[in-house]
């Protein structure tokens, strides 16, 4: 085994056991002995990787952040197709989101999430307000974070398909993209 696939392997060990923990503990009193436990591997090793907790959490935010769609197009089945790519991520990896998406870590990941969307579809804003921008996107991205908080909780039972279907549909018509996409046409 190659020391980059032993690296990587034992990374994931380490997150997932801190993900095990913060599904039933909060963050607060897990300890790195409590995550060493958990993965199978010593202190030292932790170290060796990280130096502490929350540099754990900080690589699980930017793996589901670099998940986030980019939409090549304003077409609505692009757009459709590449978000059902991500809800098929986002359900693959639900308890990683679940704890990343509730107030038991902390509120950091919300903001970067708001402001990755409000860069990277600064396009697709029908608003010339700043203001009125970031309203939109944040009443759009809290909408769609609810969506995924109770659909994960229900247990993803709701298809990948519609759900991302109707996510894409609510946001477009709560900002406008809807109209904007038709009068393009």
């Amino acid at each position: 085994m190659t020391n980059d696939k032993r690296i990587a392997e034992t990374r994931e060990k380490l997150r997932n056991a801190l993900t095990e923990l913060l599904l039933t503990e909060p963050m607060e009193s897990i300890s790195i002995r409590m995550i060493t436990d958990k993965a199978g591997v010593n202190r030292s090793t932790f170290y060796a990787h990280y130096t502490c907790q929350r540099d754990l959490i900080d690589e699980m935010e930017e793996e589901l952040l670099s998940h986030l769609p980019v939409f090549s197009s304003s077409a609505h089945d692009d757009i459709a197709k590449t978000f059902t790519a991500f809800m098929s991520y986002v359900k693959e990896k639900r308890d990683i989101v679940k704890i990343l998406m509730t107030e038991g870590v902390d509120n950091s990941f919300g903001e970067r999430l708001i402001k990755i969307v409000m860069d990277r579809y600064e396009e697709f804003s029908p608003f010339e307000d700043e203001e009125l921008s970031r309203m939109n996107y944040v009443f759009c991205i809290n909408g769609i974070v609810g969506l995924v908080r109770d659909w994960i909780n229900s247990g993803c039972s709701c298809p990948v398909e519609k759900m991302a279907g109707f996510s894409i549909e609510m946001a477009f018509r709560a900002s406008g993209i809807d109209r904007m996409i038709r009068k393009k046409r």
